[in-house]
């Protein structure tokens, strides 16, 4: 007699364009997302194990810092699908340039009006979405990815991370978003290449949820429609917690 029911592995479904060659969902995705432990920085490949300055003493290194060694063990790595530009000169307004527009997509928040003035207006906002839908997938209930900036990865990156908490249902289909804010005081110029680490996404599960590249016909696009979002989105959220 069994006692315990064995738990289903949580995965991540990922719902790509319908314009994306069906045999060729698996290499969008990775172009986009896939684990930290897939995509190392170089610096982190070089540290050993184990370091001896003698016979008997021992030296650490990060490898042996259970905060590092968690960040890449249970995170994703979210890199930008092509190559775009970024660029403001202080103040509000910016321009923004990408190789492809039908790939990844730019907008801007205003922080004095959502966030009721913070920062006192010092603080900009850009927003990144990348054409791909995410959601946890059937019978993985809820999944968090806790965003992170990408500095282990990306330490020369000029935008920094809106840190925020994504959760991931079934029920609903939403947007892979990044939100980075500047400095509106200083001068920001910055050329990402395509396979630039965006930002981390840091999974609160026990064990990395796998990724599951589909094609079908809920792809919504663009989604982000506030009223549903906020609505219905928060109140199915509700049973989760």
């Amino acid at each position: 007699m069994k006692l315990f029911k064995k738990q289903k592995e949580k995965s991540i479904e990922l719902v790509v364009p319908p314009n994306i060659i069906p045999d060729q969902k698996e290499n969008y995705i990775q172009d986009i997302i896939k684990p930290t432990m897939e995509k190392q920085p170089a610096w982190w490949k070089k540290v050993r194990t184990q370091l001896y300055k003698g016979k008997n003493e021992h030296v650490s290194n990060l490898k042996y810092c259970p905060s590092f060694v968690d960040v890449f063990r249970f995170s994703y790595v979210i890199t930008s699908p092509c190559d775009w530009y970024f660029e403001s000169n202080g103040g509000d307004d910016w321009k923004f340039d990408t190789s492809n527009e039908h790939l990844i997509k730019s907008t801007k928040h205003n922080l004095v009006t959502q966030m009721m003035g913070f920062n006192s207006g010092k603080t900009g906002n850009i927003q990144l979405s990348i054409s791909t839908n995410i959601r946890s997938s059937k019978g993985s209930g809820l999944i968090k990815l806790i965003f992170m900036q990408p500095m282990y990865h990306n330490p020369s990156l000029p935008l920094t991370i809106m840190p925020g908490v994504l959760p991931l249902i079934e029920e609903t289909l939403t947007n892979i978003n990044i939100n980075f804010s500047y400095d509106l005081q200083k001068p920001v110029k910055y050329m990402c290449k395509k396979g630039d680490v965006l930002a981390l996404a840091y999974c609160c599960e026990k064990k990395l949820p796998k990724l599951n590249p589909v094609q079908n016909s809920s792809y919504g696009g663009w989604v982000w429609i506030i009223d549903k979002f906020t609505g219905s989105y928060m109140d199915k959220l509700k049973k989760y917690y």
